[in-house]
């Protein structure tokens, strides 16, 4: 398998919550702000609901298509260094390219 392929998970994007809150909003920037960081880390919230709980909306824990634009629990990421997190494609839409490929 190609090392610039990989399989993101709704699970792995609520586990890097903290670490993304932190690059989105550096220590001292706002005290409330630095609260929530603390909040995630300390609990380490592993469900959208407690991702809710400590930064009051369920944003943070979204995983879409960049192809159909749905939200999803699981895309294969190719990290191609055209945007900021590379391009994500659910099952749906890479099984259509396939059949595209194959015609």
């Amino acid at each position: 398998m190609m090392d610039n392929i990989n399989l993101l998970t709704r699970q792995d994007v609520i586990a890097g919550v903290a670490e993304r809150w932190r690059e989105q909003y550096p220590a001292g920037i706002s005290h409330d702000r630095d609260k929530i960081y603390e909040r995630l880390v300390a609990e380490k919230p592993s469900t959208v609901e407690a991702v809710k709980a400590i930064i009051d909306n369920d944003s943070w824990t979204i995983l879409e298509c960049d192809v159909c634009d749905e939200r999803r629990d699981a895309v294969v990421m190719f990290d191609n260094r055209t945007t900021e997190h590379g391009t994500r494609i659910c099952q749906d839409c890479l099984s259509a390219g396939m059949r595209e490929l194959a015609e």
